[in-house]
């Protein structure tokens, strides 16, 4: 299985909040990009982009996000597209349903 792309998206809206771009070969190394020379690189998402991709991969939803009434009242979904030999899949769950999840076949699209 290979990771190309992580999403956060609005259905309600069709809206594509953010895109994650992953390399296609080798190792991704996720790193916090520092905004000033003397800033640390702590709560830029690091571990946030690891628990959405855990959260897509079967795990529980972690606590912080079946309480945050941001992410619920905007009705945010997830989404990893993914390849497995020649065919693209797309597996999303959503924060305000998180028991189930969705998976488009064969699609470039999500």
């Amino acid at each position: 299985m290979i990771l190309d792309e992580l999403y956060i998206f609005s259905p309600d809206n069709n809206e594509i909040f953010k895109k994650y771009v992953f390399n296609k070969n080798g190792v991704n190394i996720i790193l916090g990009e520092k905004r000033h020379a003397n800033d640390e690189t702590n709560g830029v998402g690091k571990s946030t982009m690891i628990d959405c991709i855990s959260f897509l991969l079967g795990k529980s939803i972690p606590k912080y996000y079946q309480d945050n009434g941001d992410i619920l009242n905007k009705n945010i979904y997830i989404a990893l597209k993914i390849r497995t030999k020649d065919t693209t899949h797309f597996l999303s769950r959503s924060f305000n349903n998180p028991r189930h999840g969705f998976l488009l076949e064969n699609t470039n699209k999500l």
